[in-house]
């Protein structure tokens, strides 16, 4: 079969990964009312730095949100992984959990690299008061 030529990607059982994650970089984008007043239409990008069991460095987190009506912001993050690719994940955040303890489930909608394949769910849980969160990869070929 042709298929056998070429070199597997993707992942090819369940897996899991957690990364701590701490904000480097973020730029807040004011479409209506007062500066930093986060109400519909407004924006708000960042980049993270991704540290593993260890906390070394093990990649970058992307995040580019929209503020919604319902009290809930519509994010997509990108988690880049040296040398295995990307995950793109992407979901609903209540704003009610933007705090100490806060917790959300975003859907994995695909990647690259090793992660060609990949669906699944990230959970992300506020960690401390300065904004570090823990994020849980479940990946799903």
């Amino acid at each position: 079969a042709l298929t056998t030529a070429f070199a597997q990607t993707g992942i090819v059982q369940e897996e899991t990964v957690v990364f701590g994650e701490h904000t480097l970089r973020g730029r807040n984008l004011d479409l209506v009312g007062e500066a930093n007043d986060f109400r519909p239409g407004d924006r708000y990008i960042f980049r993270s730095e991704l540290t593993d069991a260890q906390d070394a460095v093990a990649g970058h987190l992307f995040v580019d949100c929209s503020v919604q009506f319902a009290k809930k912001d519509s994010c997509s993050q990108i988690y880049e992984i040296p040398a295995r690719g990307t995950v793109t994940a992407e979901g609903l955040i209540p704003v009610s959990q933007l705090k100490l303890g806060g917790t959300w489930v975003l859907a994995i909608t695909g990647g690259t690299g090793e992660f060609e394949n990949v669906g699944g769910s990230v959970t992300v849980v506020i960690v401390d008061d300065r904004g570090n969160s823990e994020h849980s990869l479940h990946l799903l070929p």
